[in-house]
């Protein structure tokens, strides 16, 4: 099963590197974990729902769809 992960680079409550956090996911050999770096923990709240400057989520959940053969 394909698990995507969004971690934020400014996390102080859980402050793990992605690629550590994606290792503890060992029920799938699928995992794609992504930093956003101008967030904390919580990534889907942080700014108060304003876009995150650079690549950010739109960016990186459309490369997971596309490499898993979800978007054209």
């Amino acid at each position: 099963m394909p698990t995507f992960v969004l971690i934020g680079g400014q996390d102080r409550i859980y402050p793990v590197p992605a690629s550590e956090q994606a290792a503890l996911l060992t029920g799938s050999d699928d995992v794609t974990a992504v930093t956003l770096p101008p967030t904390g923990h919580a990534v889907t709240l942080h700014r108060h729902g304003r876009p995150v400057p650079g690549p950010g989520l739109q960016a990186a959940r459309q490369q997971e769809l596309h490499q898993h053969g979800v978007a054209g």
